[in-house]
């Protein structure tokens, strides 16, 4: 691998909250700042909820970091461009196409400065949304290189330009995969009255639609099936979620603990005995990851951005998007099967080991890193 000089000034450019690409940001900054390198973080805020674990984690290993309001637009473009550029970075990673627009705002600030975007997806909405398709279809021609967290949203990025156009680098995304506990030894045999638990961590939003989730738990509870569902996470449709499951019947059997901090999320992985991903579209699901890494099986919804997780070995059950039946169906088959279930997370947490670990992650990103600045020691 090509290395780095020591001190290297690099910032990551992020959307605040606590979605998948935030997470990764913030993930680079701590690794690439033990590494030795001068890390700095800016947030992008479209309002006042952040993440504050983020932040802290950031204060606690000494990382710099800035926090930028999402007003008008272009004003608040060149603000954050500002922001960077006082940091006197020679690498900006800027997480997100949409976030692209802050370019041109660099190349003034920052002429000399090498500029990364990287595409975190989901793959489904680069293709329906028309702003980010042409964000995404011309980025290329704005910065020096681009990474895709996943080969599916490498291949819908293509599909949308010329063949002489630049072509991302494939970067799976990584946790930390020896922080989380591995209960896959204990699942479904917590104890005689122990009562199963479902959990999904996400942004409570369309996309990724817990209200199936929460309709497949309704229909398992009719059958006379004990169960929990654990719902952490914050975001537009919350209330109408908490909402549902009370209209339904079942408030008592379903938690919304809202949003976790890293600690608290691998409390609750630790607890649950199945994780559920009901989302329509996904870039390389950072929960999903987290949830391999505890040991847990997967149900998971056959949608883009999934493929990354079968090709890479991953136990999972997959059903069809918004199908609340099959939904159910699937999980019965793990409660029905608890030998499967253990033998389906033990898998997982092997290949998050093998594949998507932090640092196979941050190795990844010096490695281009050095490449595109040629300071290799």
């Amino acid at each position: 691998m090509t290395c780095l000089r020591a001190k290297f000034p690099i910032a990551q450019f992020t959307f605040g909250g606590v979605a998948g690409s935030p997470r990764v940001a913030v993930s680079l900054a701590l690794a690439f700042q033990r590494d030795g390198h001068r890390s700095f973080v800016l947030f992008w805020r479209a309002s006042d909820k952040g993440a504050p674990f983020l932040s802290e984690a950031l204060d606690a290993a000494g990382v710099p970091w800035g926090d930028s309001r999402k007003t008008w637009l272009l004003p608040s473009l060149f603000s954050a461009a500002k922001l960077l550029a006082a940091e006197k970075p020679e690498l900006v990673f800027i997480h997100g196409a949409r976030n692209i627009l802050i370019v041109p705002f660099l190349k003034v600030m920052l002429p000399g400065a090498k500029i990364c975007v990287v595409h975190h997806g989901p793959v489904g909405e680069i293709g329906a949304n028309r702003v980010l398709r042409l964000l995404t279809a011309w980025s290329w021609l704005l910065v020096k290189a681009e990474i895709c967290v996943g080969s599916e949203l490498c291949e819908a990025i293509k599909a949308l330009r010329s063949k002489t156009s630049q072509v991302p680098v494939i970067i799976p995304n990584g946790v930390d995969v020896e922080s989380f506990n591995n209960v896959s030894s204990i699942l479904l045999r917590r104890g005689a009255d122990a009562i199963p638990v479902l959990c999904m961590a996400a942004v409570f939003s369309a996309q990724k639609d817990q209200i199936t989730l929460v309709k497949a738990a309704s229909i398992l509870l009719s059958c006379g099936r004990r169960l929990k569902l654990r719902l952490p996470g914050d975001g537009p449709l919350l209330g109408s979620a908490r909402e549902f499951a009370s209209l339904l019947g079942i408030e008592a059997d379903v938690e919304f603990p809202g949003a976790l901090d890293s600690e608290a999320v691998k409390e609750l992985l630790s607890g649950a005995d199945i994780y559920v991903q009901s989302t329509h579209s996904e870039g390389m699901s950072i929960s999903m990851l987290e949830a391999m890494s505890s040991g847990l099986p997967l149900v998971c919804s056959d949608c883009k951005g999934m493929d990354e997780f079968v090709k890479a070995g991953a136990a999972l059950k997959r059903f069809t998007p918004g199908v609340p039946e099959e939904l159910a169906a699937r999980i019965a088959e793990f409660l029905d099967s608890p030998d499967s279930a253990r033998e389906a997370g033990a898998i997982n947490r092997r290949v998050a080991e093998k594949t998507f670990s932090l640092s196979a992650m941050a190795a990844a990103y010096e490695n281009l890193a050095a490449g595109l600045l040629n300071k290799s020691q």
